[in-house]
C-alpha cells in the first residue's frame, strides 16, 4: 500500500497491509527494488490484528501509525454438573 513518495521522487514508500510486523519499504521507481526500512511494531504486540493507517515523512525517518488490537478472556469452569 503506497504512503508517501520521497524527497527526491525517485521512490515511494509502502508496506504490505496485513503483515506483522508491518515493514516500511522504499521502492525505488527506476529498478523496483525494495529495501526495508522500518518495523513498525506495538509495545504490546498480543491481539494486534492490523497495523494502518501508517503516515510518515518524506525523508521516511519519522513514522506515524495506528493498531487495531482484538483482546478476549478465557474461562475455564470446572466441577460443574
Amino acid at each position: 500500500m503506497p504512503v508517501q513518495w520521497s524527497n527526491n521522487g525517485s521512490a515511494i514508500f509502502g508496506y504490505h497491509a496485513g503483515e506483522l510486523p508491518s515493514k516500511i519499504y522504499k521502492v525505488d521507481i527506476a529498478t523496483g527494488k525494495q529495501v526495508v526500512v522500518q518495523e513498525l511494531r506495538p509495545g504490546a504486540p498480543a491481539g494486534v490484528v492490523a497495523v494502518s493507517p501508517v503516515i510518515l515523512s518524506r525523508d521516511g525517518t519519522r513514522f506515524a501509525y495506528s493498531y487495531n488490537e482484538a483482546l478476549s478472556v478465557l474461562y475455564v469452569a470446572s466441577g460443574l454438573r
